[in-house]
């Protein structure tokens, strides 16, 4: 089969979308399959294609802040896209399937010229609980509405981003959780000199992230004399001031490590004892929940929709209230001072991610595709 992801970020920046994409694009490729991943040319967002999986850069994009995040907005215009047309043509896709196709308008475009082809969508979007979250969510029922007339089949991650799309009879929406290569693991191995308990984040250093409630905790558990270190991986419009937040701790006891690629975020997990995640709302799952617990590491989360579907079998020890600093400090403080309870989390953790490892995973979604594929043959 012959396939083409539509990627509307940076492919090559970290993201729980993009690894998502690559996950399953390296396991069709494994199957037999011809991947093609089409997204938004950035600058400096060159990368090399692995695997057997094509990349191709197109139009021109330039990140913006979007309801308290970043995004890329990206478009293809003059002989680009005459040129796009034709390579469409001739390479005769089975399945197109676009991710967020709402987030750029090269996605739409996309969208709209590969009517010859199969198109499913993947909804991951969840907006915030703030005025423009709720008009994005009204508007979100529009747009669905109106893409639906385009797809042959509407997938969803989570029932998060499915309560805001268009419930209609002959477009059901079907959930399908995003699915990585999860093996092998990567098992703690930290050096035997070591007594401080380390705390990992990795992610976009945005307010909705609450890194800010993450650092305000942590140091909560420092003037307590708690000997813990923590490592923030990530970059974002937040940098300078939660530096300024760290004060006398960083480089100390706080280090940030900034951009990092997905074998140093790997590295960063298995170098670690707790993952923390303070996300404050907007998570539609929680892709690096599942990447931490894959490395058994015991993982604290926000209690937001897309957390609390991961963890939910643990809620009462791994989420705390969002935006709560002292609930937050005392969630982490438990599982600094608990051994047994970080190794059995970790052990739990570890067989809970295997249900989103991509082999349990690709039959259903070609099952998906070949569904999309007959639709469209139908007319």
């Amino acid at each position: 089969m012959k396939i083409a992801f539509v990627c509307p970020y940076d492919y090559f920046r970290p993201g729980g979308v993009q690894n998502h994409i690559r996950s399953i694009a390296r396991a069709l490729v494994v199957e037999g399959h011809d991947v093609t991943v089409i997204a938004p040319r950035i600058a400096g967002n060159e990368g090399q294609p692995e695997n057997g999986v094509t990349v191709t850069l197109v139009g021109s994009g330039r990140r913006m802040n979007f309801n308290k995040t970043q995004m890329e907005f990206a478009s293809i215009s003059g002989q680009e896209k005459q040129k796009l047309k034709r390579w469409l043509s001739e390479q005769k896709i089975d399945v197109f399937h676009f991710h967020t196709p709402w987030a750029s308008i090269m996605s739409l475009q996309l969208l709209s010229w590969s009517k010859g082809s199969a198109r499913i969508a993947t909804f991951h979007d969840t907006p915030p609980d703030t005025f423009s979250g709720a008009v994005t969510r009204k508007v979100f029922k529009v747009l669905s509405f109106l893409l639906y007339r385009y797809l042959d089949r509407v997938i969803a991650v989570s029932e998060a981003p499915a309560r805001h799309l268009y419930k209609s009879g002959q477009k059901p929406i079907h959930i399908v959780p995003p699915c990585f290569d999860l093996s092998p693991p990567t098992i703690i191995s930290r050096h035997a000199n070591e007594t401080r308990i380390r705390i990992f984040f990795v992610g976009r250093l945005e307010p909705r992230k609450g890194v800010a409630d993450l650092i305000r905790a942590f140091l909560l558990l420092t003037d307590e004399g708690l000997p813990i270190h923590l490592t923030i991986a990530g970059d974002g419009d937040e940098l300078d001031s939660l530096k300024a937040l760290a004060g006398k701790h960083l480089g100390e006891r706080i280090v940030f490590l900034e951009a990092v690629s997905d074998q140093e975020k790997n590295e960063s997990f298995s170098h670690s004892d707790i993952f923390c995640a303070p996300a404050l709302y907007g998570e539609s799952f929680g892709i690096v929940l599942v990447e931490a617990m894959n490395s058994s590491l015991p993982v604290l989360g926000g209690d937001n929709f897309g957390y609390r579907g991961v963890l939910q079998e643990k809620s009462d020890t791994c989420l705390f209230k969002p935006g709560d600093v002292s609930n937050l400090a005392q969630k982490l403080k438990k599982l600094v001072l608990d051994e047994n309870l970080r190794k059995e989390l970790g052990e739990w953790g570890q067989m809970e991610a295997e249900k989103y490892d991509c082999k349990n995973w690709l039959q259903p979604l070609l099952e998906h595709y070949n569904a999309a594929i007959k639709v469209k043959a139908a007319g």
